[in-house]
């Protein structure tokens, strides 16, 4: 996330510089196809400088994913609370199923709508 962090940082800073937009997926750079996760820098940027709705708009599926993730630390750091998932293998099928399912309706609406 760090490493991801700093190339982000890093081609703001670059763009900004030089007066271009650069470009960090590489899927992207060879198919013109936006990934599933593109959208994500983007998003961050918007967020970063003051709007969530349109930052949230770039990639919808990530910042649910950071939304969750934060709010299970918070809970973790104030309440010392771990949380443990036990599924049955058939929950498990499901869980990954449904995982695919949103990550190719994120991709889709990546294609479609945000390009």
């Amino acid at each position: 996330m760090l490493v991801w962090l700093a190339m982000v940082a890093a081609c703001v800073i670059l763009s900004h510089k030089f007066q271009t937009n650069l470009e960090l997926c590489l899927f992207r750079k060879i198919t013109t196809i936006p990934c599933p996760t593109c959208g994500a820098t983007r998003g961050i940027i918007h967020f970063i400088s003051g709007q969530p709705i349109t930052g949230f708009m770039f990639n919808p599926l990530f910042f649910s994913f950071l939304f969750v993730v934060t709010v299970l630390t918070i809970v973790r750091v104030i309440f010392a609370r771990t949380f443990v998932l036990s599924l049955s293998p058939k929950q498990r099928l499901a869980a990954w199923i449904g995982f695919f399912i949103l990550l190719g309706a994120n991709w889709a609406y990546e294609i479609f709508w945000v390009r």
